[in-house]
């Protein structure tokens, strides 16, 4: 039997040559044949999708996503998972493709050519595999369409309708086209993976720290909440290192392991009450390891922990705050109050000195409400 494509004749044994509508199940890579760059698809044996016990959140988002797909009948479903390394992006691609593998044909994608845009048109009833996205599809040269943009029509289904479930991992989402940001048309959902929780890190723990550790569990929650990335192969790193020198602290193994720590600077507004009469005070603060602490106008001290640190304006409750000592500072007051007069200094400032027990006993001083109103700065120590 003779193929004829481009000018040329191959020739194929008895049946060693059929023709199908469709891929089988299983794993396929996209190659290309040297000279004339022909694409060809070629049966990935070695394509693995075991994996060891899941922790956060993978198994729901693939479940969500593998659901969501087999509802529809003909339209393409994108998917996005962006983040650092280590935080589940890949398991969680990993997942979907373990459910679809033996049903469904799988399209792993590891490079960009011309062509690529067309072959991925004709593919009907695929999962597609595009992982590290941004990498792969980087913009070369200065003129025509960039990769990203040439695979925008791809992932509307435009040309046919073609069903087929496409997964993208990013590291750097800033990378991306623009026409691929809040478009759910084109890529309908959009995992964000930032840092494991700390219900994870202490599962993680329990499961793989020798019994003799399992009291410095709180400490590894509470090194790793100060870690601006907290990944599961951060954690993995201190649990071995913790079980291979049992008589070291973990915060001496996180000072000498490769872990970046984080450094924000926060404009805070504090709200207190004295007796009743309401004033503020604001200052600028820096936190370190999930501890906020610092000198309200120089002499009022206080100290808290965060939950985890945001990048969005909060108001931080007062429950969660340890208030450790006062001493005397001069706060923003409601100089129409007659209440304050009594505070008045020789100056005629309005000083409290609030760091005796006699002061205590005389005055009820509470915070009402601690209020983060600007982020300056977040990075590494």
């Amino acid at each position: 039997m003779y193929i004829i494509a481009n000018n040329e004749a191959t020739y194929f044994e008895g049946e060693a040559l059929k023709t199908v509508d469709q891929l089988p199940a299983g794993a396929w890579g996209i190659g290309y044949r040297p000279m004339t760059n022909a694409p060809y698809f070629y049966k990935m044996e070695d394509y693995k999708t075991s994996h060891g016990k899941i922790y956060g959140d993978a198994e729901n988002f693939a479940k969500h996503v593998w659901e969501s797909y087999d509802i529809e009948k003909d339209k393409n479903v994108g998917a996005l998972f962006s983040g650092n390394k280590g935080l589940g992006k890949s398991l969680t691609i990993r997942l979907i493709v373990e459910h679809y593998i033996k049903t469904r044909p799988i399209i792993v994608v590891d490079q960009y050519t011309e062509l690529l845009p067309s072959v991925l048109s004709d593919l009907k009833d695929c999962v597609v595999v595009l992982d590290e996205f941004e990498k792969m599809f980087k913009k070369n040269g200065d003129e025509g369409m960039t990769p990203q943009e040439s695979l925008l029509s791809v992932l509307d289904g435009t040309k046919s309708l073609s069903h087929n479930l496409y997964l993208l991992s990013v590291n750097d989402v800033f990378s991306l086209n623009e026409n691929l940001i809040s478009r759910p048309g084109r890529i309908r959902y959009h995992f964000r993976y930032e840092n494991i929780s700390e219900v994870a890190i202490e599962e993680y723990c329990k499961d793989n720290l020798i019994k003799s550790r399992w009291n410095d569990i709180k400490d590894v929650v509470d090194v790793l909440r100060g870690s601006r990335v907290q990944s599961l192969d951060i954690v993995q790193s201190i649990v071995k290192e913790m079980n291979a020198f049992p008589n070291m602290n973990v915060e001496d193994i996180a000072q000498i392991m490769n872990i970046s720590e984080s450094k924000l600077e926060i404009d805070i507004a504090a709200t207190f009450s004295l007796d009743g009469h309401q004033f503020s005070v604001t200052d600028t603060w820096t936190t370190s390891k999930g501890l906020c602490k610092g000198w309200l106008d120089e002499y009022c001290y206080i100290k808290f922990k965060f939950k985890e640190v945001s990048l969005k304006p909060a108001l931080i409750p007062t429950s969660n705050i340890q208030i450790d000592r006062w001493q005397g500072f001069y706060p923003d007051v409601n100089v129409n109050d007659p209440f304050w007069a009594s505070f008045k200094d020789e100056d005629g400032d309005i000083w409290i000195s609030a760091g005796d027990q006699s002061f205590r006993k005389k005055h009820e001083l509470k915070l009402d409400c601690l209020t983060i109103s600007k982020h300056i700065d977040f990075g590494a120590y």
